[in-house]
This record gives C-alpha cells, structure tokens and sequence, in this order.
C-alpha cells in the first residue's frame, strides 16, 4: 500500500496527476477492501517533502503511521490533492472531509499541510487549483474550532 502511495505521490510530483490518481485508488482499494496485513504493511515513518529546491531540514520531519484507519488517510488525501490538481474540487473536498474524519490529530495535518506546501511549490497550476490548495494548507495549518 505504501508503495503505490508513494508512485502515485511521484507521478504527481513529475506533472502526472492523471497517473497519481490511479495509483492513489489502487492504494486505497487494498487499504479497504484487504484484511491482509502483508499488503498495508506494518508501522509507516513518513517523511515530509521538502518545500523547496535544497531544502534539507523539513525532510527530516516525519509521522509514524500505525493503523489502518491512518493508511487510509494517507490515500484518501493524496487522492484529495489529485483531483484537486485536476480540477475536481467538488471530489477533491469529499475526499479531504473523509481524510479529516479518518485522522485528525495535529501531528498529522500538519504533515498533509506539508503535502500541499510541496504541491503548491513543485506544480505549475492555475489560480483555481492554486487557491484550493492554499485554503485547505490553512485550514490543516489553524482548523477552526467548532463551538
């Protein structure tokens, strides 16, 4: 699960995010549909991305990602900020409400907002796509409090 994760995280990086995406559901349909542990692995360390060319400090960040319930986040986001690439905000909001319901401890929206930093400093998108990105990077960086 892992692995395909981090191709689909790579294709999209490269400008590929027609390619990510499918790599992204394949991960997330062994995450949810498999009760095999050989396939979803056992605790992740997950590293950041660096934000910028040269950046050799953020990626010695990292999350630790022990269950499943938290693999399943991973893809779910990543799957969020693939269509959000593509322009499909209506899925790409979806999908990042159901990464949020999945895990939402501060460690780890720190680390997607991390994602989407990355994604806003590696891709060229349009101010539409730009301005998705930077609202939820916010939203993980400050969430509002619910009263």
């Amino acid at each position: 699960m892992l692995s395909l994760i981090k191709l689909g995280d790579a294709y999209r990086y490269a400008g590929h995010s027609d390619r990510a995406l499918a790599w992204h559901e394949s991960a997330l349909r062994i995450g949810t549909d498999t009760i095999d542990a050989r396939y979803v692995g056992s605790t992740w360390v997950y590293n950041y991305m660096p934000i910028a060319p040269g950046d050799r400090e953020t990626i010695k960040r990292f999350v630790q990602v022990d269950d499943l319930k938290q693999k399943q986040a991973v893809a779910v986001y990543a799957l969020s900020f693939d269509h959000a690439v593509l322009g499909e905000f209506s899925k790409a909001d979806s999908l990042f409400l159901r990464g949020v319901a999945l895990e939402n401890n501060s460690a780890f929206r720190l680390f997607f907002a991390n994602k989407i930093e990355a994604i806003e400093n590696s891709l060229q998108m349009q101010p539409a796509q730009q301005s998705w990105f930077q609202q939820h990077r916010l939203w993980l960086q400050a969430p509002p409090t619910l009263q």
